[in-house]
């Protein structure tokens, strides 16, 4: 796979009737798609029958967009909604809004901004290993195998003999 980071990108243009350049500034996020294991552990802190209603998969769309909405879905798949929302750290460098009602308030907290797919990657497995829902996410459709859920990928290098890998990794379109 091949990820390309280019996040801003500024074009001079310039037309015959105006007296200078102007400048546009193009903001450029990598496209990426996470598919949800439906039929996995959820962990202590997820319903099942949430996570059932939720899409297959986010994506692909932007990395931020999609990193949003995977995280709100967890949290809006909650037991207690406190909690997992207590999992997430506050970040006001102007990343992507996570909103939550509890103790009769609705609380937003902002994500990390998103600078790359590997930074969504870390924080997304990070944020599924505190809810202890490991294999929640993956970048291949999850089939099932003997009775065991698991993505393409991991079944892959299950069958050659590697070390097990994480579930979690981003497909980039």
């Amino acid at each position: 796979m091949f990820c390309f980071f280019l996040f801003f990108e500024t074009v001079s243009l310039h037309h015959p009737e105006w007296s200078s350049h102007c400048y546009v500034c193009i903001r450029i996020f990598p496209q990426v798609c996470v598919y949800v294991n439906k039929h996995g552990n959820f962990g202590p802190h997820l319903d099942p029958k949430r996570i059932q209603q939720l899409p297959d998969h986010f994506g692909p769309g932007p990395v931020n967009v999609v990193l949003r909405r995977i995280v709100q879905a967890c949290v809006d798949c909650a037991l207690e909604t406190k909690t997992v929302f207590g999992y997430l750290k506050p970040d006001n460098r102007g990343g992507e809004v996570i909103t939550a009602s509890f103790d009769g308030e609705t609380h937003s907290i902002q994500l990390p901004p998103v600078n790359s797919a590997s930074f969504a990657l870390r924080f997304l497995e990070n944020f599924c290993h505190s809810l202890q829902c490991d294999n929640l996410l993956s970048s291949q459709p999850f089939s099932s195998s003997r009775g065991h859920t698991h993505s393409s990928a991991e079944h892959d290098k299950n069958q050659s003999g590697e070390r097990k890998c994480k579930l979690l990794y981003f497909c980039l379109t």
